[in-house]
């Protein structure tokens, strides 16, 4: 008999208690509800895989800060789930100007222009808490589980049963007492991963984030207070560079009536900052600091900073408590993967995406994409891995999906699924001991390292050389340099922007099918 404390994974129709059937369709435990968990649970729920989001929270929230989604975040989201692009699409803010644009914040002179016409994506903002609501709302209740903080994973051996759980699976046990059962583990928990610290081993550097030695100011404020400030730059996306630190400004909002700004300045003093853990690097701050940051630079950018909301007087209530006397707003340290990034993102049945694998700073606004990337090729091939498993799904198309073909295949993840549907109980000749299962999941999570760890791994470092162009901190001066910032900035957006989700697919399907044979 299960034990009580077991929390297990649902089959395809929301119950457990199917029989042999259930027990041959793939089960996928994700964890963590952020922009990457929910948007790989919709794309196994669009392609009919098995799974369960396990949050430690009691629901799925976030701050309101802004959050903006490059063009090819939001080509990956719609090839992910069309539905979840409609939602991003209800909640994003409409841009007045199809430009990205960069001010000497010292002069107000324009350094750069980057085009952002001539693609259907636009790099819209919206509030991440907004983006969240709507992803969350797609997700069966059922399928996600709150409270659940997780403490480790083990497996259980070859015809054994532990805790109520099947032979081959793994077990993950939660800091309530409760444990639940999975053939894959997707670690979506964010930048203080545990799924990649037991990944990786504690002691491991990979296995915890760095400062970068920058902490930044954020705030939305409603626009009929921007005006005044910003005038025709409110409606669209700016930044404003200077030395030592930079401002960005762009609307939110699905009317884009309020407007997004992030402060970010060098830190005189990294080595007093201590991480606060949990995932926040938040400490309390004032806008007197923001104003120093920015003293000596043009009336526009300290009238960007005076949007920020005042001090609070020493004798006032306490209603903020934790934020000390005469403070008025948080400062965030911002932390990366940098320089001890993860030297893979599997290992075995245990993969690590999004924030978790390739946390990044925001000075690239990509971190987010990057994470909706990783979905997507998790999701194509763990619907290839579902039919994998099937007992019907006896020839390589129906087992790995159509690879020529990604609008109707792979990137939609139909094949397998849809084939697996009408399959009968039973075993395939490769499914056929729990070892087999365990080296087909293994395959599979492989292959998504394979085509994800090269482009990932690199956005950390470039987000940092970002910045440096943007404080005028680089060591060949192309910072304060109109030319060559341009091409230095076009050559990273270009990068990241103009990417082939197709392709990526593809390979991923071709390198698991080649593993498996």
């Amino acid at each position: 008999m299960p034990s009580p404390s077991l929390t297990g994974i649902q089959g395809l129709d929301g119950h457990n208690g199917n029989g042999d059937r259930d027990r041959d369709r793939l089960q996928v435990a994700v964890i963590g509800g952020g922009i990457t968990g929910l948007t790989l649970a919709l794309g196994l729920e669009a392609r009919g895989v098995a799974y369960t989001l396990y949050e430690r929270a009691a629901s799925l929230g976030e701050i309101g800060a802004g959050i903006g989604l490059s063009p090819n975040a939001e080509r990956a989201l719609r090839a992910i789930d069309p539905s979840a692009h409609a939602a991003f699409k209800r909640v994003a803010a409409p841009n007045g100007e199809d430009w990205f644009q960069w001010v000497d914040g010292m002069t107000d002179e324009l350094l750069y222009r980057l085009w952002l016409g001539g693609r259907e994506e636009r790099f819209q903002g919206c509030r991440r808490s907004d983006l969240l609501d709507e992803l969350a709302e797609l997700v069966p209740k059922e399928r996600v589980s709150f409270g659940k903080r997780l403490d480790s994973i083990t497996e259980t051996g070859e015809g054994e049963a532990k805790d109520g759980c099947g032979p081959g699976r793994l077990v993950l046990r939660f800091r309530d007492g409760t444990a639940a059962e999975a053939d894959v583990v997707i670690g979506c928990d964010g930048i203080h991963s545990r799924v990649r610290q037991i990944l990786l081993g504690a002691d491991n550097p990979a296995a915890h984030p760095s400062y970068t030695g920058k902490y930044c100011f954020r705030t939305v404020t409603p626009m009929a207070r921007v005006a005044p400030a910003l005038a025709h730059r409110m409606h669209t996306r700016f930044m404003f560079n200077g030395p030592g630190a930079h401002a960005i400004t762009y609307p939110v909002g699905a009317h884009a009536e309020v407007l997004n700004v992030l402060l970010v300045v060098s830190d005189p003093d990294p080595a007093g900052v201590v991480d606060m853990g949990l995932g926040k690097h938040a400490t309390s701050g004032s806008k007197r600091e923001a104003v120093a940051a920015f003293a000596g630079w043009h009336p526009t950018v300290r009238a960007i900073v005076d949007l920020f909301p005042d001090d609070k007087a020493d004798d006032d209530d306490d209603s903020d408590k934790g934020r000390g006397k005469g403070k008025g707003i948080n400062k965030w340290a911002i932390f990366d993967m940098a320089e001890h990034p993860a030297p893979y993102y599997t290992r075995g049945r245990i993969c690590v995406a999004g924030d978790a694998a390739h946390a990044s700073s925001p000075h690239l606004g990509s971190g987010a994409g990057f994470g909706i990337e990783d979905a997507l090729a998790l999701a194509a091939l763990l619907a290839a891995l579902d039919g994998a498993l099937l007992p019907s799904n006896n020839n390589d198309e129906a087992r790995w999906g159509n690879t020529t073909s990604v609008g109707t295949g792979a990137v939609t993840g139909t094949h397998g699924a849809k084939k697996g549907e009408d399959g009968e109980s039973g075993r395939s000749g490769a499914g056929d001991s729990n070892t087999n299962r365990a080296l087909l999941c293994g395959a599979a999570l492989e292959a998504y390292n394979d085509v994800r760890y090269a482009r990932t791994v690199w956005l950390p470092g470039a987000s940092r050389e970002a910045c440096a162009l943007f404080q005028w901190k680089d060591a060949g001066g192309a910072g304060r340099d109109p030319g060559r910032f341009g091409e230095e900035i076009s050559r990273m957006f270009g990068r990241i922007w103009d990417y082939d989700f197709d392709e990526m697919v593809r390979e991923a399907l071709a390198r698991f099918a080649a593993r498996s044979n």
